[in-house]
């Protein structure tokens, strides 16, 4: 049978390719940032295990959970930065060994910067005979604790005999963008407690 001319003029239609290979293209990178991902939690694990040979005991998938939400919280899991831990910890039930996140106070002052509100976060320990220091610590006209150039050279210069003496506290000190202030010491009692 022919085909009279008008049929043969007519469009064949296709099925619609727009936007197909957009598709792929986004595809294809989601498959590379998932490899990418898996890849850096898998050296991390290694490098974990080799920093602390008990979490080569944990189980998988308590690593990738702890080493997740460290990275959801924005926090390094590199024991040198201190901002997390990663702690292997025996079930006494089953012997069997689970990781579990726990963020060190470099961490907690890094989460706090990320809120906005604070512009200055300083802690410190506090030495035997320093207790009357506490209080002078602030400066009186700024509120602020004195990082002057002299103070700085005479803590040089006392830093090794400093280092001598035991430590009875610490002290924090923070002040918000708003400007209010605070300022915080806690002996070792206080801070067992």
């Amino acid at each position: 049978m022919i085909k009279k001319s008008s049929q043969l003029n007519d469009k064949v239609v296709l099925p619609k390719t727009e936007g197909i290979i957009e598709k792929e293209t986004k595809r294809d990178e989601a498959e590379t940032n998932i490899l990418e991902a898996k890849r850096r939690v898998n050296l991390t694990i290694e490098t974990l295990k080799a920093t602390n040979p008990l979490l080569g005991r944990c189980d998988r998938a308590s690593l990738v959970v702890a080493i997740l939400n460290a990275q959801e919280l924005g926090l390094s899991v590199d024991p040198i930065l201190g901002e997390v831990y990663i702690i292997p910890y025996r079930n006494k039930t089953d012997l069997t060994y689970r990781a579990q996140l726990q963020i060190g106070y470099r961490g907690f002052i890094k989460l706090a910067y990320n809120t906005g509100i604070f512009k200055v976060i300083r802690v410190s320990d506090v030495r035997a005979g320093e207790e009357e220091k506490v209080s002078d610590l602030l400066n009186k006209e700024s509120g602020m604790i004195d990082f002057s150039l002299e103070t700085l050279k005479k803590g040089i210069a006392e830093y090794e005999e400093r280092r001598k003496k035991p430590v009875i506290g610490y002290l924090a000190m923070f002040e918000l963008k708003d400007g209010t202030r605070e300022l915080k010491f806690m002996s070792l009692e206080e801070c067992k407690d």
